[in-house]
């Protein structure tokens, strides 16, 4: 990561992410809703963010029904951390594909037998260089059929260590 940190705005990059993912995902109809307090910065090498943040929106698109909602929400009350959220009405995941969803070269079983391009290699990507950046991704979801949620936890200030996330309690989790 030889890219300057610099403070970035929070909603300007996922909008720019959120544009990018229409313009790699052509004739899809999902509608992208932001939810992210203006004025959030957020110290990152600007380029690796939107790397970051575009990989997880783009995958929300394309596993995801036609014309449903995608929501991309920020919570910054927490102290010490800024949580980025991505849920979508996609297919949802098991136990068993929330174990692996993060390794290398990883594709979902679903997303071969429906003929999804890719090639397992995005998510990878996200969990180490949001690692780098002292941050980590997990993804909850109630099983199949019931979209997932994929999480993005990053440093509010870069020289303290983030606190772990509480597991949440209704849903599968992976902690990356």
């Amino acid at each position: 990561l030889d890219e300057k940190i610099e403070s970035v705005d929070l909603l300007s990059m996922i909008k720019q992410a959120s544009a990018r993912s229409e313009i790699i995902e052509k004739g899809a109809s999902q509608r992208i809703v932001i939810k992210c307090p203006s004025g959030i910065k957020v110290l990152v090498p600007r380029g690796v963010f939107l790397l970051l943040i575009s990989n997880i929106i783009e995958n929300a698109v394309k596993y995801s029904p036609q014309g449903e909602e995608i929501f991309v929400n920020v919570n910054s009350e927490d102290t010490e951390n800024i949580i980025i959220s991505v849920t979508d009405q996609g297919f949802g995941l098991d136990k068993h594909e929330i174990k692996k969803i993060f390794r290398i070269f990883h594709r979902g079983e679903l997303a071969n037998k429906k003929a999804i391009k890719g090639t397992g290699i995005g998510l990878f990507i996200v969990k180490t260089v949001s690692k780098i950046l002292g941050g980590y991704v997990w993804v909850e979801s109630d099983g199949l059929g019931h979209g997932s949620t994929f999480y993005l936890s990053l440093p509010k200030n870069r020289n303290k260590k983030i606190r772990k996330r509480q597991k949440h309690q209704t849903s599968e989790s992976q902690y990356q």
